[in-house]
């Protein structure tokens, strides 16, 4: 386990958002570069919305969101200011990833190979309405239609059984509006996965 005072800011080059979502792709995400660049205008504007909660457990997903900037300083020995561009709080795109990672790190792990966090992401992208909002079909609405979408899933404005936020299960006795986002993505593992 590695501390924060391990972190020596003047050995540290500074980095900017690019190179941080970059990143955030291909070591957390595990995304090609096919997928990279057919993605990258969703991802910025997932980047560019912060993620707000209603339910105060909410604020795990928040804190891992941040702790991945943490580990890219760590790892690429570059660190992230007000310059770098990103927001001061975790962003929703942050938020995601770290539950993809955490789902697949922690919960879903098999073996290094079989390693594919991009798998719940997309998971949620579809349950979110906005897996088809790549580079190829993007246009002057695209940036107003996610942002309703993601509104909707932030202020838990979507369907009981999680359709239009980021799990949507079957079990008719459980509120999705009503569970912190962990308790959803377990609900969701235990209907379809374990």
């Amino acid at each position: 386990m590695r501390s924060d005072d391990r972190y020596d800011i003047d050995s540290m080059s500074p980095a900017t958002s690019d190179m941080y979502i970059r990143w955030v792709c291909e070591e957390r995400l595990c995304l090609d570069e096919e997928e990279y660049d057919r993605l990258l205008y969703l991802i910025r504007t997932l980047n560019d919305i912060e993620f707000t909660y209603t339910i105060l457990m909410d604020e795990n997903r928040a804190m891992d969101g941040l702790e991945m900037r943490k580990d890219f300083s760590y790892e690429t020995n570059r660190y992230l200011d007000k310059s770098s561009g990103l927001l001061p709080n975790c962003t929703v795109f942050e938020m995601m990833v770290a539950l993809a990672y955490k789902c697949e790190n922690t919960i879903m792990y098999s073996y290094k190979e079989d390693f594919c966090p991009k798998k719940w992401f997309f998971i949620m992208l579809d349950n979110l309405g906005i897996s088809d909002c790549t580079n190829d079909n993007w246009n002057g609405e695209t940036s107003d239609y996610i942002y309703n979408k993601i509104h909707a899933m932030l202020f838990r404005k979507y369907n009981k059984n999680g359709f239009g936020g980021l799990f949507v299960i079957k079990n008719r006795n459980i509120d999705m509006r009503d569970q912190e986002i962990w308790k959803q993505l377990t609900a969701f593992l235990n209907e379809n996965y374990i």
